[in-house]
This record gives C-alpha cells, sequence and structure tokens, in this order.
C-alpha cells in the first residue's frame, strides 16, 4: 500500500493530539498554507511530502469550539450543514 507512511504520520499527530490534549496542551493543524513554500521555507529536500503543520502549546483559554470558528473566520457551506443534520 503506498500511503502507509502518510497514514502513519497521521495516525502518530492523532495519537500526539490525544496525548497532549490530555495533558492540558493544545493542537492546532494549519489547514491555510502552501505545501511548497513550506518545503522551500524549511530547505527540506523536495523529496519531502508535507504531511501537516502543528501549533502545540498551552492555551490561553478553553472552548469547544475552533478559534477560527469562534471569530468567523470561514463561514460553512450550507451544504455541508446539510449534510452533517442527515
Amino acid at each position: 500500500m503506498p500511503q502507509a507512511l502518510q497514514y502513519s504520520a497521521v495516525m502518530a499527530i492523532c495519537i500526539l493530539w490525544i496525548a497532549a490534549r490530555a495533558r492540558g496542551v493544545g493542537v492546532g493543524w494549519v489547514s491555510i498554507l502552501e505545501p511548497e513554500v513550506v518545503t522551500r521555507a524549511l530547505e527540506v529536500a523536495d523529496s519531502w511530502e508535507l504531511i501537516g503543520y502543528l501549533c502545540v502549546g498551552y492555551p490561553l483559554s478553553d472552548d469547544d469550539k475552533p478559534a477560527l470558528m469562534r471569530v468567523g473566520w470561514e463561514k460553512c457551506d450550507p451544504r455541508a450543514a446539510r449534510l452533517l443534520v442527515r
């Protein structure tokens, strides 16, 4: 299965996230970036593939809603909301 390495990396991130939250550490997955730009900025080999860019640290407060959602950064597509209630 060619994607096994990528899936393993995602599972490791998931386990890190759960363990961090159990200890009061916040984790955020940054999804608003261009992988090629990050690869160049980090000066890694072109053969590397960006799987995730994470922010990890102690949150100032705890909330059930992600910060970007609280401030209305991106409005939900109404079609997606319909899928959630089915």
